[in-house]
Formats: C-alpha cells, structure tokens, sequence
C-alpha cells in the first residue's frame, strides 16, 4: 500500500470537505432523524460508492488516456469553469 497516497488523500478530501454542503447536509440530516449511526452509515456508503467510482474512472483513463492529456485538458477545464464564474459574477 502507498501510504503516501493515502495520506495525501485523506488530508486532501479532509480539507476540502469541512465546511462544504456535503457536511452541512449530513449535519441537517442528522439533527433531523436523530440518529447519529444511521446517517453516519448512509453518508459513508455514499462517499465510498462516489469514491469507488472516480478511482475507477481514474484506473480506465490510466489505461488509454496519457498523463499529459488529463492534465492539460483538465488545466483547460479548471481555466475556463474559472472564466465562467468570472462572467457570472459580473
């Protein structure tokens, strides 16, 4: 296992989570049921399937997508969702 990876990860998505409305729904759904087990289990379940998927994603466009592609189209798209905000804001 490349404990490297991992933590990287952990703190990475750790970070970005806090705060997010990710985070604020399970607060919310959690003052609503009441139930600390059951929207912890169901949130859980949730990020582990969303995260399945995106390493799956990630495994596929290893196999026949070259690095520099991803990065320079994925340089692209930040760019211009980052323009598109810009423009929506003024």
């Amino acid at each position: 296992m490349n404990w490297n990876g991992f933590w990287i990860a952990f703190v990475t998505i750790f970070l970005a989570e806090l705060g997010d409305k990710t985070q604020l729904m399970c607060l919310s759904l959690g003052v609503k049921f009441r139930s600390f087990w059951s929207v912890f289990l169901g949130a859980m379940a949730a990020f582990a399937a969303a995260t399945a998927l995106a390493v799956l994603a990630a495994g596929i466009l290893d196999r026949y997508v070259p690095m520099t592609a991803v990065r320079f189209f994925s340089g692209i798209l930040l760019v211009a969702l980052g323009i598109l905000i810009l423009l929506r804001k003024f």
